[in-house]
């Protein structure tokens, strides 16, 4: 036998209507059944246990979670009421309670939808075990449509993220027709200049001398710090969790730092720093969506300073600044898209800067 405690940890938050025409049975089999239910409601026949039924769903906007009933009663029998409880709720579970010379019913009910059977007398242990049995397959149902009921308000915040976004994409694609309007009416009014060849980027004697002292000094803590920065990111979009900010803006603005003691790199260190000081000082924004964008920016930072670092470190003859506008404009986007959820609660009509 199943111990009580099991039982009582699948049945204490359900409710019941039970329908005897027998007084005694009815209150003996009640005095049970409120051991194990949080809520009991009786009737004494079909009609009354249909009308009980009608107005628990009327007052709580909801379903007894089982129905336990004899067969024989009078007005209105178990298998009349059933059926008419199967019309207003399919999926409703009912215990039929029936005696032996019941029998020839039987085939009845189980067309009827009726799925579980207690004989008189009624064994108590059966009786618990059979309580058991249903009450996990009602509480499985609820877990099942709680699941869905999660996976429907997750669409619908869901579908608000993508409105707002298509609303600030709108706003974005606004702003930027404004300023192609100024860039062609600026360039018809400028005086047009005979184009010239562009100049072959060839280090000087002083960016070779700079750029050795860089490689032998400061190249094997960048490495280690790109490594940190990019093991970091890669973890933070894998697994949701953005903890680790604070350590990844110590990460950039060091590199930044290290940097800035270069005359050649001095401009992408200024932009470095601004971007560590931006992480470290502004909270992440709320919007999850927002977020893994600027992640993503991240990883695209990330990858153009592995290739920088690769290029004038292992090439000669490559202009060093080749990748500034890059990485400049990467970490401007971060920082724009980082303070975005500021700007947009100051005002949500303010134009937003771009960067190029």
């Amino acid at each position: 036998m199943i111990d009580t405690k099991t039982i009582l940890d699948a049945t204490r938050h359900l409710k019941v209507l039970y329908v005897e025409d027998d007084v005694d049975v009815n209150e003996q089999t009640c005095l049970f059944l409120e051991d194990f239910f949080a809520h009991v409601d009786v009737a004494f026949d079909g009609d009354e246990g249909l009308k009980s039924y009608r107005e628990f769903e009327k007052k709580n906007a909801c379903y007894h979670d089982l129905v336990i009933t004899d067969i024989k009663m009078p007005k209105c029998d178990g298998i009349t009421m059933s059926k008419e409880i199967f019309t207003i709720n399919p999926d409703q579970k009912i215990i039929v309670i029936s005696a032996y010379n019941d029998a020839k019913h039987l085939h009845e009910l189980i067309n009827t939808g009726i799925s579980y059977f207690i004989n008189k007398p009624i064994d108590p242990i059966f009786f618990a075990n059979t309580l058991f049995k249903v009450a996990q397959t009602i509480n499985d149902r609820k877990i099942v449509e709680q699941y869905y009921e999660q996976i429907d308000t997750l669409n619908g915040k869901l579908l608000k993220t993508v409105d707002a976004l298509n609303e600030k994409n709108k706003k974005l694609a606004q702003s930027l027709r404004v300023f192609e309007t100024k860039a062609r009416n600026i360039g018809k009014c400028a005086p047009k200049k005979k184009a010239e060849k562009p100049k072959e980027a060839h280090r000087t004697s002083d960016e070779e001398k700079e750029l050795g002292v860089m490689v032998s000094n400061d190249l094997p803590e960048l490495e280690e710090l790109y490594e940190e920065m990019d093991a970091l990111v890669v973890q933070a979009m894998l697994s949701s969790n953005y903890s680790q900010v604070s350590e990844l803006a110590q990460l950039i603005d060091k590199y930044g730092s290290i940097l800035s003691g270069y005359y050649s790199f001095y401009t992408i260190s200024s932009s470095f720093k601004d971007l560590g000081q931006t992480m470290a000082t502004v909270p992440l924004p709320e919007d999850e969506e927002q977020v893994k964008n600027i992640f993503l920016m991240l990883e695209s930072f990330v990858f153009t300073l592995k290739r920088w670092m690769e290029e004038w470190s292992e090439k000669k003859d490559v202009n060093v600044n080749f990748f500034d506008d890059s990485l400049i404009s990467d970490t401007k986007t971060i920082i724009n898209l980082w303070n975005m959820s500021l700007d947009d609660a100051a005002s949500d009509d303010e134009e937003l800067d771009f960067f190029f």
